[in-house]
């Protein structure tokens, strides 16, 4: 979850408490002048089922799609290039992915501490790295969480949609750079020129576009009535009620305008070092185990942590567990000699056991602390 400070509460307006909520109410409910928002209405059976699926296929992308990937190379044979000295180097770069996550969530909501933002973020990623469908469960997390120290749901709400939007908007610039940045220093670059920079038209049309939008309301309302002339055609054929897309973002861009107009920089720029350093973290693994940037460069780490990204959310399972792992080995083999799988796989263990192993403690640590401690309840 990309959640992200800027100024703490002494410096910005204090946030209105919305009632007293009990403190032994692991949602902080008790007397709350608002309601936190209907938990997804998913079944039992969908759940099981849910696991399942993903079980199946996380076993089928490790036992087969893998090795197979890795042109045999096993678990066994990266072990031997995980040293104690370069696990521990990309565990404390993990640590430090995670804290970048935190000051966006604070420019994005006024009034809420760091720690606080910590508590939030670890808490609900152990839950999405962890639960099948665990991102609705864990943005459940995290409202129950804020509510509980006496933030709004709109508050939330708002904090959660633009912190979603700018890590999206700043992952996929960045990719694009990167994607262009790889295609100029590569050999065939020719071959891959035209998609980078498709990729970069299409971002910087989206980016206009969004910039565009937040300037003017008239854009936004044909913005929105486009978008609802190709999405009720298909709420219909599903039977399902049509959304108020003018209306809806109309709303998001009140919402957004009031937040970001003083704060849009603090945003763009902790949220670029957030991307950064997720990615810097698979480069130290990387370098780690003695491969080079002849042979994997700066741009192309980048490039590999975008695209193993998207391919989690086209596949998804707990965490990415399996598919974001056969994604970084599928993107970035042909970047090395066939002798060295083994430490590419390495480094890709490495890579996911700081970034998606290390917050699962650490989440049942903080989520742990904030059943019990009642300091920071309102």
């Amino acid at each position: 979850m990309d959640l992200v400070h800027g100024p703490g509460p002494e410096s910005v307006e204090p946030v209105e408490p919305v009632g007293p909520p009990d403190p032994a109410e692991p949602d902080g409910g008790g007397t709350a002048a608002e309601e936190l928002p209907p938990r997804p209405a998913t079944g039992r059976g969908r759940r099981i089922l849910g696991g399942l699926v993903s079980l199946v296929l996380v076993a089928a992308v490790f036992g087969f799609l893998i090795p197979k990937l890795s042109g045999g190379a096993s678990i066994g044979d990266a072990a031997a290039y995980i040293t104690p000295a370069a696990l521990a180097t990309t565990l404390a770069f993990g640590l430090l992915n995670l804290v970048s996550n935190w000051p966006p969530i604070c420019v994005s909501l006024p009034g809420l501490r760091l720690p606080q933002a910590g508590v939030a973020n670890l808490s609900a990623a152990a839950v999405s790295n962890t639960v099948p469908e665990g991102g609705a469960i864990a943005t459940g997390m995290t409202y129950a969480i804020l509510h509980s120290w006496g933030f709004s749901v709109e508050a939330t709400t708002i904090s959660i949609l633009t912190t979603g939007v700018w890590t999206n908007l700043v992952r996929y610039s960045l990719f694009a750079l990167a994607l262009l940045a790889v295609a100029i220093g590569a050999a065939n670059g020719a071959a891959i020129a035209g998609g980078a920079l498709l990729v970069v038209v299409v971002m910087t049309t989206v980016v206009v576009l969004f910039v565009l939008v937040l300037r003017r309301e008239r854009i936004a309302a044909a913005l929105g009535r486009t978008a609802g002339a190709v999405l009720h055609p298909v709420q219909r054929l599903f039977h399902r009620p049509e959304t108020d897309t003018e209306a809806a973002l109309l709303r998001f861009r009140t919402n957004l305008v009031s937040l970001v107009q003083d704060r849009w920089g603090r945003l763009t720029g902790w949220m670029i070092l957030s991307q950064l350093s997720a990615a810097l973290v698979l480069l130290v693994a990387l370098r780690s185990v003695g491969i080079g940037s002849d042979e994997v460069s700066i741009a192309m780490v980048f490039v590999a942590y975008t695209g193993a990204v998207v391919a989690a959310l086209v596949v998804p399972t707990p965490g990415g567990v399996g598919v974001s792992e056969a994604s970084y080995i599928a993107i970035l083999t042909p970047c090395i000699a066939p002798d060295q799988s083994a430490q590419l796989l390495a480094a890709i263990v490495m890579f996911r056991m700081a970034t998606w192993l290390l917050p699962i403690p650490l989440g049942a640590g903080t989520y742990l602390y904030w059943r019990h401690n009642t300091s920071w309840r309102r």
